[in-house]
């Protein structure tokens, strides 16, 4: 059955499991081998030379996978902003699905299988960058890459980034819905070929060299989780109690270290909602689990400047001397962070007045430099706040 064109609601019952399982591969079940049978089953779906209806399919699939990865985002802002981001993100794959349809009536791509994969694949990575680019800075959650931190294919990394990993399961994916369609079509020759060529993307990414090893000494490091009291946004309201709780987590790495032995130890974002650089209180207690541990800590905090709105700051902290440098956060959350359109978009959800502060980018690099006594010598840290990673 699949070897042939897919009925209508064939295609979108196909639209809707693809989805699914591409969601499985993602962290939760983390089966990054579902990454390929998504894309396998998408392709096989989006076989019709309507550009309207592969823009449905691709619509379904899109909510059918954005909708359950993004979930955190109706306990963070509401169902209403769930819903529409969800809308949102699978908008693009229905600007995907129309685009394979134009591009595929050309006859060079039709009658070519390689340059199918080939465009295919291009064109799924161009909608990712633009989905992670625009609009508001864009939105990278869902990048395929992303589903195979554990794969061999992560190997690809290092030489293209994040599209080429994601190109990566593309070809394997659109490789073995060709082999499937092939085998029932009783072509063994192109099956076998469809097979190895996906076969040889996976191998190969085992055969790169990846130099892992420390270029001129380590650092040891330590990282804490205060957590929050409670569930819900509602925790990081109590300030202080969230503070408290990565002080404590701080001298809590005294059971398995001795002071002075650690060069650096992480907080997370938001470990204190109170600036310890205007804030002696929050200053007191940093300092205090710092000199404990006799290690600088890198604390995620927030600043109030006067002009109005908040920075997402990283601040170094030197036991007894206080901030020794800071890096902002470059790339905040739209919808979270701050309200693009908030006038239009509380018509939708009050949750919108949550965010009282809309966030500030900075606008300098991640680099934050460690002077490490150990090593003798000044350690360059690179620090990057939630998504900016992507």
């Amino acid at each position: 059955m699949l070897a042939r064109e897919p009925s209508r609601w064939w295609a979108l019952a196909l639209a809707v499991a693809s989805g699914l399982v591409t969601r499985v591969a993602f962290p939760g079940p983390a089966v990054w081998g579902a990454a390929f049978v998504g894309v396998a089953l998408l392709y096989l779906a989006m076989r019709r030379d309507s550009a309207r209806w592969n823009a449905l399919v691709g619509f379904v699939w899109g909510l059918a996978f954005f909708a359950p990865l993004i979930t955190w985002a109706d306990e963070a802002v509401g169902l209403v902003p769930w819903l529409a981001l969800s809308v949102l993100e699978a908008s693009y794959m229905a600007l995907f699905g129309a685009a394979w349809s134009w591009a595929r009536r050309g006859e060079a791509v039709w009658r070519n299988g390689g340059l199918q994969v080939a465009v295919f694949t291009i064109l799924w990575v161009a909608i990712e960058d633009l989905r992670s680019t625009w609009p508001f800075g864009g939105f990278p959650w869902g990048r395929l890459a992303f589903s195979q931190a554990d794969s061999p294919l992560v190997a690809y990394a290092s030489w293209a980034g994040t599209p080429l990993v994601s190109a990566a399961v593309v070809v394997v994916g659109v490789l073995l819905a060709r082999a499937v369609i092939s085998a029932g079509r009783v072509v063994v020759g192109r099956t076998v070929g469809a097979v190895a060529v996906a076969a040889a993307v996976l191998v190969g990414a085992l055969l790169i060299p990846l130099d892992t090893a420390a270029e001129s000494g380590t650092l040891r490091v330590g990282a804490v989780q205060g957590n929050v009291p409670g569930t819900g946004l509602d925790a990081f309201g109590q300030r202080e109690a969230v503070l408290r709780n990565h002080v404590d987590g701080t001298i809590a790495l005294l059971d398995q270290v001795e002071p002075g032995e650690l060069d650096l130890v992480l907080w997370p974002e938001n470990g204190t909602d109170i600036d310890p650089q205007v804030d002696e209180g929050a200053a007191a207690l940093i300092d205090s689990a710092a000199q404990a541990v006799d290690a600088p800590m890198l604390v995620g905090t927030v600043e109030y400047p006067p002009s109005g709105g908040r920075y997402n700051t990283a601040v170094l902290w030197e036991p007894g001397t206080g901030v020794v440098a800071t890096y902002t956060k470059q790339h905040p959350a739209p919808f979270a962070e701050y309200i693009p359109m908030r006038s239009f978009v509380r018509h939708f959800s009050s949750a919108v007045d949550l965010v009282t502060r809309d966030m500030i980018p900075g606008d300098r690099p991640g680099y934050v430099p460690l002077e490490s006594e150990r090593l003798a010598r000044t350690v360059g840290i690179g620090d990057v706040i939630c998504f900016e990673v992507a």
